[in-house]
């Protein structure tokens, strides 16, 4: 397949909040766990080295203190408009610019509670290379292709399928070549 003028994929900052966005609401692996490799005190509790511990990626990243209206699809949680206005850019976590008086916006993402891809010393050694093949097949397909539902009022009901999940009906749509 030959790439005709595709830009860089560092620059597709809208196409990768959506990819980000898409992962906060339904990651691949919504749980994990960890083992503790000392003992520790959280919260008051005091854990003993080797106890197991439960991550829910799941409930963290759809918990409201950490992303405000956590059921809904909001890449700019992730990027604001570029002050030139032609385009976009990577948010800051402290991106002070968040309109607070109107009530569609949103504060930006709270990366500290983003775990897909896990953090620290264990987080996945493939997520830059996940990321960027994510990003530059979405905007590929979205180039070339059109998506369109089958049912408009389908909602995705995820199903858990060992260790991952994926939509339990499927994704009904068609797909058709994008007529230019």
């Amino acid at each position: 397949m030959i790439i005709e003028e595709f830009q860089d994929v560092n620059q597709l900052h809208y196409t990768r909040a959506v990819i980000l966005e898409t992962l906060r609401l339904y990651p691949p692996a919504p749980m994990t766990t960890r083992t503790s490799e000392k003992s520790m005190e959280l919260h008051g509790h005091v854990f003993a080295k080797g106890t197991a511990m439960f991550v829910p990626i799941w409930s963290i990243q759809r918990d409201a203190r950490n992303f405000p209206r956590p059921t809904k699809v909001r890449p700019d949680r992730w990027v604001r408009r570029c002050d030139s206005g032609s385009g976009w850019e990577e948010r800051p976590q402290d991106d002070d610019n968040n309109d607070t008086s109107n009530s569609n916006s949103v504060p930006p993402a709270n990366t500290d509670a983003f775990c897909v891809f896990a953090a620290g010393a264990r987080n996945c050694v493939g997520r830059k290379l996940a990321m960027q093949e994510a990003v530059t097949l979405l905007a590929l397909l979205l180039r070339k292709l059109q998506f369109q539902l089958i049912d408009e009022t389908y909602r995705v009901q995820p199903t858990l399928t060992s260790v991952v999940q994926q939509p339990a009906e499927g994704l009904p749509m068609i797909i058709t070549p994008r007529k230019y």
